[in-house]
């Protein structure tokens, strides 16, 4: 009975120490490292623009208040206005510098890496690997939560998109 108490013992720290294994001092506790595997991605053919096909996205599940990312909010990137108002040249070019901007959030990353999806912040946050983010500062969130906080997660289809576009240069 005592082997099997100190197997059952152990047994239960190496499953805790595998669950928690993307946790660090730097890294928030719990993130977890489920997201999008790059091993075999290869962007699709179809080509996204900023203007028709990412921004809308944004209008939709990012830039859905003043809490989250729309025009004049104080929280990081700026991603446009609501759905429903179409952005003019100023505010499209306005989003796509906020979007290049480095992140003030976690250390070494840029919000997105043109032609590198899987190195740009704003994927990570949103295909759930934020194991991945080291915050400036600070082990809770926002670094470690996965966006959109509000609403349904991105659908699979959007997450395409949004990765393609930033592999094909983010334009």
């Amino acid at each position: 009975m005592r082997h099997f108490s100190f197997f059952s013992t152990a047994l239960g720290l190496v499953a805790s120490l595998s669950l928690f294994g993307c946790s660090s001092d730097d890294k928030p506790a719990g993130a977890t490292c489920s997201g999008y595997d790059y091993s075999n991605y290869t962007p699709g053919a179809t080509m996204y623009t900023l203007a028709t096909d990412i921004q809308p996205l944004f209008s939709q599940s990012c830039a859905l208040s003043m809490a989250c990312h729309q025009t004049g909010s104080t929280h990081p990137p700026d991603l446009g206005p609501l759905t429903g108002t179409t952005p003019d040249a100023t505010m499209l070019a306005t989003i796509a510098t906020s979007v290049r901007a480095a992140s003030t959030e976690a250390t070494g990353k840029s919000i997105v890496v043109p032609t590198k999806p899987q190195d740009s912040y704003m994927m990570n946050k949103v295909e759930d690997n934020l194991c991945m983010l080291s915050c400036m500062g600070t082990t809770t969130p926002p670094c470690g939560v996965k966006m959109p906080q509000v609403g349904d997660p991105l659908p699979a289809a959007d997450q395409a998109k949004l990765r393609d576009w930033i592999a094909q240069g983010a334009k």
